[in-house]
């Protein structure tokens, strides 16, 4: 199992943590595809540090903790569970570039 802690350069305090487990012995073998792996979960310490308040209907949410909580709308996958864009979460509205920097 791996941990990670992921953050913007300029903005330590907004960061995501994770718990990642190792690729399982059959990945790469030609019967092997993605949607057999096992998702990043989000766990409570995401849910109470942002503060989500999460409409499970139709999707809608607000992380409570904002300085200026925007409405959003989370995407399910094929499961039906509710993902969390990391990228904007941690970087708002930039582009995939500006991002990377």
């Amino acid at each position: 199992m791996y941990h990670a802690v992921i953050h913007p350069s300029w903005d330590s305090s907004r960061c995501f943590e994770l718990y990642v487990l190792n690729n399982p012995a059959e990945y790469g073998q030609d019967w092997f595809t993605d949607d057999l792996l096992v998702p990043i979960l989000v766990g409570m310490d995401y849910l109470q540090k942002t503060g989500l308040i999460l409409d499970f209907t139709d999707g809608h949410a607000v992380n409570g903790h904002d300085d200026n909580p925007e409405p959003y709308t989370m995407e399910k996958n094929v499961k039906g569970h509710f993902m969390v864009n990391i990228a904007h979460y941690l970087f708002g509205n930039l582009s995939a570039t500006e991002a990377g920097n």
